[in-house]
């Protein structure tokens, strides 16, 4: 039996750049998991006061088939059948935190950036899960074209909008480092002109004229890159997501 698609998620995990149009191509399969889960478990109409379960739902699915694509291993069979799991699995452990929200006070939802076990590991996955979530609910589909022109200009840096949690600073202070970096580069036409003609962030330069330990500018490479051409750029949806970046940051 053919096993074209098991083989190319296998591909794309040697080559990540290409995860994004794969994702798109499987917008259907995704959806199609989402409404199993809910025909077979029920939606809850306590659930609905606060928040809405198919945009929750679309969101968390989202990121799980990405999980997906990341862990498969061509020996577990049908990648379709492990990520039709891996996302249902997701959903069960945002179904349950969320039967446990509920027990309490109302609660905005945006206020939690993560919605599965993943919590330990991302923290704080901010920007990309707020946004997944608001492209299931903006009419004009503006966030969403800026993602696709925000995707198109990082694969130039080599990595994509899905990339962000990976890189994303976790603690406060180092937040705040980041956020130094990014004012750095951008209010430095030098480190801004390095960045944008040599594809690379000019670690050495930025290192020295900021301040911040060459550790952190590495781990944090792709977020810094991102937030760069998203506070600088013509991202209006997406810059609100890094606001506090331009929050009085001080040198």
């Amino acid at each position: 039996m053919e096993r074209t698609v098991d083989q190319k998620v296998i591909d794309i995990q040697q080559t990540p750049e290409q995860a994004n149009a794969f994702i798109l191509e499987n917008d259907a399969f995704i959806r199609n998991c989402i409404r199993h889960f809910q025909n077979r478990s029920g939606a809850s109409q306590a659930s609905r006061q606060y928040v809405s379960d198919s945009e929750d739902h679309w969101a968390i699915s989202l990121e799980a088939f990405h999980e997906a694509m990341q862990t498969y291993h061509y020996d577990k069979g049908s990648f379709y059948s492990f990520a039709s799991m891996v996302i249902e699995r997701r959903l069960i452990d945002h179904t349950r935190r969320e039967a446990r929200h509920l027990k309490e006070v109302p609660i905005d939802p945006y206020v939690f950036e993560s919605n599965s076990e993943q919590d330990d590991a991302y923290p704080d996955q901010g920007m990309r899960t707020q946004v997944v979530r608001q492209l299931s609910v903006e009419p004009d589909e503006s966030i969403k074209l800026e993602i696709e022109a925000a995707n198109q200009r990082f694969s130039e840096f080599g990595f994509s909008f899905f990339d962000l949690a990976d890189s994303s600073p976790k603690a406060q202070k180092t937040k705040a480092a980041c956020a130094l970096a990014v004012n750095c580069i951008l209010e430095s036409p030098v480190l801004l002109q390095e960045l944008k003609r040599n594809g690379q962030l000019p670690i050495k330069s930025l290192e020295k004229m900021s301040g911040i330990p060459r550790k952190i500018i590495e781990r944090h490479r792709k977020y810094i890159i991102a937030a760069t051409e998203i506070v600088g750029g013509d991202y209006p949806h997406l810059s609100q997501y890094m606001s506090f970046i331009k929050r009085g940051t001080s040198r």
